[in-house]
């Protein structure tokens, strides 16, 4: 496999931070709870899968010749379980939304681009669902 890109991304700190890259770009993290300028880790990961969606998607549908309208949607949710391990976990619910009257060729797209974008075959997981409607 030919590597197209290459980065390396350092953090000292955790959150209340900017995080930086071998390449010279940063980002500023604040936790999730906190109002302030910034990120958290699961926000970059939604903004992260929407774009790699939206961008899979529109290359799918002019691969297959359709020319109509698309939209992508990431929901995020950081949830708190108060078991005894009183722990954090990220769910995310992706819509793609394809004006393509047809239900069985927007699933079939669907599968493709959740198959085909490199973000969506890091996150498989039961922390994941991704659907689609008509776009209008």
């Amino acid at each position: 496999m030919k590597i197209l890109y290459k980065s390396l991304i350092e953090n000292e700190i955790g959150d209340y931070s900017e995080i930086y890259s071998i390449n010279g770009k940063k980002i500023r993290f604040n936790p999730t709870h906190i109002d302030q300028d910034g990120h958290n880790p699961g926000e970059l990961i939604a903004f992260s899968w929407c774009t790699c969606l939206q961008a899979t998607l529109k290359y799918v549908l002019k691969t297959k010749g359709y020319n109509v309208y698309s939209k992508t949607t990431v929901e995020y949710l950081k949830l708190y379980e108060s078991n005894e391990k009183k722990e954090f976990r990220f769910q995310y619910k992706a819509i793609l939304y394809i004006d393509i009257s047809d239900k069985d060729i927007r699933n079939d797209l669907m599968i493709e681009v959740h198959n085909r974008c490199p973000v969506s075959k890091l996150l498989k997981t039961e922390n994941i669902t991704i659907n689609n409607k008509k776009a209008h």
